[in-house]
């Protein structure tokens, strides 16, 4: 595993991104590991949100339409 510290240049980077896309875009933390992903080279994401795959990232688990989404898994899951 390696540790990425945020800096102040990463952290400013991040926020004007989340700050330009609103309530309803990529949250700063999302914003934070996209920048991280893209510079180290990591193309897969261990991520439920889609906000992960329209910015270019492989989640996985695999989002599938049978299931529901996300708060179907997450009502099985809590179910069980």
């Amino acid at each position: 595993m390696r540790v990425v510290w945020v800096d102040e240049g990463l952290h400013a980077e991040a926020w004007t991104r989340a700050a330009k896309e609103g309530r309803d875009g990529p949250s700063l933390v999302d914003w934070v590991s996209f920048l991280v992903m893209r510079r180290i080279g990591v193309e897969r994401a261990l991520a439920l949100d889609a906000h992960f795959t329209r910015h270019g990232f492989r989640a996985f688990p695999e989002r599938r339409p049978s299931c529901g989404g996300t708060r179907r898994l997450h009502s099985r899951a809590l179910a069980r």
